[in-house]
């Protein structure tokens, strides 16, 4: 909440844990499931921050970053148009990593 309440301080609009509902199709029997993904900030309806708390350092194409990329798949054909994202680590050492730029390593 701290970080939120920073944001929306400093003039930024700020939602936080998003429900976004979508179908998940299995892959054996081609079943349909509806579930959702939980997003953890967006700020003024374009950038998503992903906040983690791991002790490893996040890897390109792990699952961390796989997760950020589906969600701004989902969020883009829900009209949400994201133009940036980040994963913000704050495990054994603050990690932040823009995830549109090549998955590079800022922090």
């Amino acid at each position: 909440k701290a970080l939120q309440f920073e944001l929306i301080d400093n003039g930024l609009k700020c939602e936080t844990e998003i429900i976004i509902p979508y179908y998940y199709t299995t892959s054996k029997n081609n079943t349909y499931y509806l579930t959702s993904l939980r997003i953890d900030i967006i700020i003024n309806d374009t950038i998503l921050l992903e906040l983690k708390t791991l002790n490893t350092t996040i890897k390109e194409n792990s699952k961390e970053h796989k997760q950020i990329i589906r969600y701004c798949h989902l969020l883009n054909k829900s009209n949400i148009n994201i133009t940036n994202s980040f994963i913000i680590n704050f495990g054994k050492k603050l990690e932040i990593f823009d995830c549109f730029n090549k998955f590079n390593q800022i922090l």
